[in-house]
C-alpha cells in the first residue's frame, strides 16, 4: 500500500516520493481549503463544493471546466479514501491488535488547518474494549481505564503547526484537539482553565467540526492567556452558561468528573550526547539531534516553546519511548523544547 504519511509531509523509510508535492497546484489549493465535513463527504464520493469550484476557475483551461472537475473530484475522493486506509493499516502495522477494516470504519477526520495548505488526521478511538486494550488500557470491568494521557497523532513541521492533547475517560471517547503554539507561555494554566479545556475535549469531534470555521482553532494554544479569554468569549456567544455544563454529571460525583486529574503534555528537551538517545531531526535537516521525552501537567508549564520533530519509532529510534509507543498507533508525536 502506498504510504500516505508522505501525503502529510512526513518522510517515509520506504520511499522518497511526496504525493502532496506531486499534486497539481489547483488540486493542492483545493484540498487545503476543504473543511473536515467536506473532505469526509468527498471521500464518500460527493462533488467538489461549489464555493471552491468558483474560486479555482482561474486554474482551469478554458473549455475544460467540466472534464477537469470530474477528474479532480475522483482524484481527491481516492486520496481521501487512501489516507484513511493508510492510517488504519499503519495502526495495524504498529501492533494495534485489531483489523484495518475496523479502524477504517472508525476513522474520523476532525480538523483541517486550511490556512497552512496541509491536512491533519486522527482516528476516533471511541468504542469497544479491544480499542482501549490496543492503546494500553485494561478492559472496562467496573473501573475507569487509563486516565489522562497525551494523545499522539500525525502532525507536521511549520510555524503554525498543530499538536494535540487528549484524555481517556470511559465511557467518553478519546478525543484529541490541535492547538497553535504561537507565543511563549508566560504563566501556568489555572484550575478553572484546565476545567475549561477538559470541557472542550468532552464536547466531541462533531462539535469541533461544526465550529472549526468559526475560529475555534485560535484558542488552541490552551496555556496562552489570550487564547483562554477568547475561548470564554466563544462560550458566552454559544450560550454555554459555565464550564460545568460541559462536564457530565455522575451519581455521587460532582460535575467536574475529573476532580483530581490534570491534563498532561508530552514534550522533549535536549540531553547530552552521552545518553545515546537519538531521534531524527525536523524535515529539511540533515543531522540527528538528541532528545529525551517526559510528561508534565499543563498547570506546571511555563516558558516553553514548540519545536517540530518527526519521531520514527518504526526505525528503532525510540528505545526510551517503548511505553508510550505501546499505547499508540501513530509514528509522529508533538515535541517541545525548553527555552
Amino acid at each position: 500500500m502506498q504510504d500516505y504519511l508522505q501525503y502529510l509531509h512526513v518522510p517515509n523509510q520506504h520511499s522518497n516520493r511526496r504525493p502532496w508535492e506531486a499534486l497539481q497546484t489547483p488540486e493542492r489549493t483545493l484540498l487545503s481549503k476543504l473543511t473536515p465535513k467536506e473532505l469526509w463527504a468527498m471521500a464518500s464520493g460527493a462533488p467538489v463544493p461549489e464555493r471552491l469550484a468558483l474560486t479555482q476557475r482561474c486554474f482551469v483551461p478554458k473549455g475544460m471546466e467540466d472534464e477537469y472537475w470530474t477528474e479532480t473530484r475522483l482524484r481527491l475522493r481516492d486520496r481521501a479514501r487512501h489516507v484513511l486506509c493508510h492510517l488504519s493499516a499503519l495502526a495495524f502495522e504498529r501492533g494495534a491488535g485489531f483489523g484495518s477494516q475496523f479502524l477504517a470504519e472508525q476513522a474520523r477526520i476532525i480538523d483541517v488547518p486550511v490556512q497552512t495548505g496541509r491536512l491533519a488526521y486522527r482516528l476516533d478511538m471511541r468504542g469497544p474494549d479491544e480499542v482501549r486494550m490496543a492503546r494500553g488500557f485494561e478492559p472496562n470491568e467496573g473501573k475507569k481505564p487509563g486516565g489522562i494521557y497525551d494523545h499522539v497523532r500525525p502532525t507536521f513541521p511549520g510555524t503554525r503547526s498543530f499538536v494535540s492533547l487528549g484524555l481517556e475517560a470511559d465511557p467518553s471517547p478519546i478525543l484529541s484537539l490541535g492547538f497553535l503554539p504561537s507565543k511563549r507561555v508566560e504563566s501556568p494554566l489555572s484550575r478553572s482553565d484546565q476545567a475549561l479545556v477538559r470541557g472542550l475535549l468532552e464536547k466531541g469531534p462533531d462539535f469541533i467540526c461544526e465550529h472549526l470555521d468559526e475560529g475555534l482553532v485560535w484558542w488552541m494554544h490552551s496555556v496562552h492567556k489570550d487564547g483562554i479569554r477568547r475561548l470564554r468569549r466563544f462560550l458566552n456567544q454559544s450560550r454555554v452558561n459555565s464550564v460545568d455544563d460541559w462536564l457530565p454529571a455522575k451519581p455521587g460525583r460532582s460535575n467536574s468528573y475529573f476532580p483530581s486529574a490534570e491534563l498532561h503534555l508530552t514534550y522533549q528537551y535536549k540531553v547530552p550526547a552521552a545518553t545515546g538517545i537519538r531521534v531524527p531531526a525536523t524535515l529539511g535537516a540533515s543531522r540527528e539531534r538528541e532528545f529525551v521525552t517526559t510528561s508534565v501537567p499543563l498547570s506546571s508549564i511555563s516558558h516553553w516553546r514548540p519545536v517540530y520533530l518527526i519521531a520514527r519509532p518504526s526505525q528503532g529510534a525510540w528505545d526510551a519511548e517503548d511505553e508510550l509507543e505501546r499505547r499508540t498507533a501513530w509514528v509522529v508525536t508533538p515535541k517541545w523544547q525548553r527555552l
